[in-house]
């Protein structure tokens, strides 16, 4: 049963493949988070546009119920009694352009927040790829490994049989082959894991598994053209970032929200007209005229208070993501250059003849010039050296993504 599984997870692993542009390409596109953020945008542009609308004029109509030259109900001949008013409230100090500013720099800020969850998002796509990547690399180490033991297995079962070899050392390798299908039992778990994480993050509608491609020089070659592109720039980068750009616009809309408040403090002026059919003054009598609120008691000191407090909020936290970004800059880009160095040694020093220590250790083996402890020995170092190496590239790629991310290099 276990090697059925085995089997069928085999199968699956090469549903789909794609590489990391594709992966990018498909969370930018599917992603259902940025998707949420998006309808922040339009309802963003919604209070936008409702800002630049005009208030309404307001109508009021009133007639007799019953006219007491006649005595009848609800006249609406030439004695009847209709009084119709009509009102136009008139924006004065900003009262309107204000709050217009005010909502344009709120949009501003929705649409920066935007590109950065996109960024977020595609980061977090790269890094599952990089994850998912180093998962099927190991598993590919594994796949080796359990060929060769069970070739040296298959060997050591004949020559048990014929009493060439003893059952210690047999069972000492069926031991061992055991021991590495439960490893990359478990491998392989983890996988379908980041396999779930990636699948959510990209929004796919099937089921298929993916199998990760890349070239590695290409890409380790990529982080070093990075890391010199980036020497001469430093901090620079980080004023064109989306949070920062998002923190400015917040401080902006801040303080339109000031001369909002301090806008509404001025009188309400209102534009009246009024046509009265047979009043008190006469028939068809036509006015005109205004009416202006009088702010003695409340001239809205409590709002604008709040509003500057929420002015200097926004513009301490803008200081704040600065620094963030900026300390965020020089860790990441230490730890890449760092990263870099150290894939660099490994692969000087490890690397070189690393694939043959695999065959070398089964044919010393099969020649019985190496014992069962050695042997075991060498297959160990061969999957330790080469997880190590492989975890270093695994790490270099996502200190290289992170950098990306807080300097807005993600394509």
């Amino acid at each position: 049963m276990v090697l059925v599984n085995f089997m069928l997870l085999g199968v699956q692993a090469q549903g789909r493949r794609m590489t990391i542009d594709e992966v990018d390409s498909l969370a930018a596109q599917h992603n259902l988070q940025l998707k949420t953020v998006q309808l922040e945008v339009d309802a963003a542009e919604g209070q936008l546009a409702q800002a630049r609308k005009y208030e309404n004029p307001e109508v009021q109509l009133m007639h007799n119920i019953q006219n007491p030259l006649n005595r009848r109900w609800f006249d609406v001949g030439y004695d009847g009694e209709t009084d119709i008013q009509i009102s136009q409230p008139i924006a004065i100090g900003g009262q309107y352009k204000n709050k217009v500013k005010r909502a344009k720099a709120s949009l501003n800020a929705t649409q920066a927040g935007y590109q950065a969850e996109m960024m977020n998002v595609r980061w977090e796509a790269r890094t599952s790829f990089i994850d998912l990547y180093n998962a099927q690399q190991k598993l590919k180490v594994y796949d080796k490994e359990i060929a060769s033991v069970e070739k040296i297995h298959k060997a050591f079962d004949e020559q048990a049989a014929k009493g060439n070899v003893s059952k210690m050392e047999t069972f000492r390798i069926a031991a061992m082959l055991n021991q590495l299908r439960g490893e990359k039992m478990e491998l392989m778990l983890q996988e379908n894991h980041i396999q779930k994480d990636l699948r959510l993050l990209l929004n796919l509608k099937d089921e298929a598994e993916m199998e990760a491609e890349m070239d590695e020089n290409a890409a380790i070659c990529g982080v070093a053209e990075l890391l010199a592109k980036m020497q001469g720039e430093k901090y620079s980068l980080l004023q064109n970032h989306p949070e920062m750009v998002q923190a400015k616009y917040l401080e902006e809309s801040a303080q339109h929200a000031i001369r909002v408040e301090k806008s509404e403090a001025l009188p309400r002026i209102s534009l009246n007209g009024e046509w009265d059919k047979n009043g008190s003054i006469g028939h068809n009598f036509f006015a005109v005229g205004a009416t202006v609120s009088l702010p003695l008691w409340n001239r809205n000191q409590g709002n604008i208070r709040s509003a500057k407090a929420q002015y200097a909020q926004a513009a301490i936290e803008r200081q704040q993501r600065k620094k963030e970004l900026q300390a965020s800059f020089r860790l990441h880009y230490q730890a890449t250059l760092q990263n870099l160095n150290r894939v660099e040694e490994q692969k000087q020093q490890l690397s070189a003849g690393i694939e043959q220590l695999l065959s070398a250790a089964e044919e010393q083996f099969l020649k019985r010039n190496i014992s069962v402890i050695e042997f075991v020995d060498l297959y160990s170092s061969y999957r330790d050296t080469q997880f190590m190496l492989q975890d270093a590239k695994s790490q270099l790629l996502k200190s290289c993504e992170e950098l990306k991310k807080y300097t807005g290099f993600v394509k």
